[in-house]
């Protein structure tokens, strides 16, 4: 079965399309995105897009608890620097 491909966000892009144009804006280059799928596994080029432009990959499958831990991990990190 073919997998679906991105959906497009309210503009007609899809998530990594805004991802990779927060990343060429400097007032957004280094804001943390956190990219939250349902999907079991993303393909691996947009995993590749995803980790080329920083984001952080979560998958719901994780469960609500390790979700959030990790949350409170990239947040953590971003205060600090």
């Amino acid at each position: 079965m073919p997998r679906p491909r991105p959906r497009p966000t309210g503009n007609g892009r899809s998530g990594l399309e805004v991802l990779e144009q927060m990343r060429f804006e400097d007032r957004l280059a280094d804001l943390p995105v956190v990219i939250l799928t349902g999907v079991s596994q993303v393909e691996p080029a947009e995993e590749e897009s995803i980790q080329k432009h920083g984001a952080h990959l979560l998958y719901k499958r994780m469960g609500y608890r390790a979700v959030v831990d990790r949350l409170e991990q990239i947040i953590t990190k971003a205060a600090a620097a």
